[in-house]
């Protein structure tokens, strides 16, 4: 997405780079800043150092693609939506 992206703007600004960077930076931030929001527990909930944490992070991945939790992990792969790519000639 972000080749697509990059090279549509390179071609729409006739190879100018500092526009198409620019161009680039805008359609791509706001889907980045919203990739980038960890989720509840952050690295420390899917990085667990112990046993017990290790045991239950295991746990809710399983868990996860049942209900009523399947709305949240879908919730989570809606992100890859949140971005409307433009039609480069």
């Amino acid at each position: 997405m972000g080749a697509y992206l990059l090279a549509g703007e390179l071609a729409r600004s006739g190879g100018d780079h500092v526009t198409a960077f620019a161009a680039y930076e805008r359609l791509m931030r706001p889907y980045v800043k919203q990739c980038q929001q960890l989720p509840p527990g952050g690295v420390r909930g899917m990085l667990p150092d112990s046993r017990w944490a290790i045991s239950l992070r295991d746990l809710s991945t399983r868990i996860m693609t049942r209900r009523p939790f399947a709305a949240l992990m879908a919730k989570q792969a809606a992100k890859a939506d949140a971005i409307t790519l433009p039609a480069y000639a």
